[in-house]
């Protein structure tokens, strides 16, 4: 399986969200699932695909040209894609997974998973949704959805789930 994982290039300022991101990239590369994510060798982002190719794993990275031309990208992966802009970053992800997982992360994470859950909706993209709630860190949006849902503006979403732990993300994306 082809997993799509969003995440923040900065640590955060809660170790756990540091040791949550190697411990998904573990799992991934341990299945043998392929990860899937923006190819950066910083922060968050640096700590899962580390995660999943010290298990073997198949790790592709998917990042615009400004990013590699200074030097973000990690040069130890499966496959680096190199596109021209976030937008062609964020089309080849989703057409390249089968599942998506977000982690804490800032706005660009927030603009990534939102588009998933957009487009998923609309039914032109198939695949499991987690948002990894690390330490409630996504529970103001999970109330603003239900808040969507209560007001008429959105429907429940049998494919979208807000996860409290690593593994249950990641067991509910690849149905496992």
């Amino acid at each position: 399986m082809k997993i799509a994982v969003y995440l923040g290039s900065s640590y955060g300022r809660q170790p756990a969200f540091k040791t949550a991101a190697r411990e998904l990239g573990s799992l991934i590369g341990k299945h043998h699932d392929t990860l899937i994510y923006g190819g950066a060798s910083v922060g968050l982002m640096n700590e899962l695909a580390q995660g999943a190719l010290e298990q073997g794993g198949q790790v592709i990275g998917i990042m615009p040209r400004f990013m590699v031309d200074v030097g973000k990208q990690r040069n130890d992966l499966s496959q680096l894609v190199i596109c021209e802009t976030m937008s062609e970053r964020r089309d080849r992800m989703k057409e390249v997974a089968d599942g998506f997982i977000a982690m804490p992360g800032g706005p660009g994470t927030l603009d990534e998973i939102s588009e998933v859950i957009s487009d998923s909706r609309l039914h032109l993209l198939p695949g499991r949704i987690a948002l990894l709630s690390l330490n409630d860190y996504y529970a103001p949006l999970k109330k603003q959805f239900d808040d969507m849902i209560s007001n008429g503006f959105m429907e429940p979403m049998d494919n979208l789930l807000f996860a409290q732990t690593v593994q249950e993300g990641y067991d509910w994306v690849t149905g496992r």
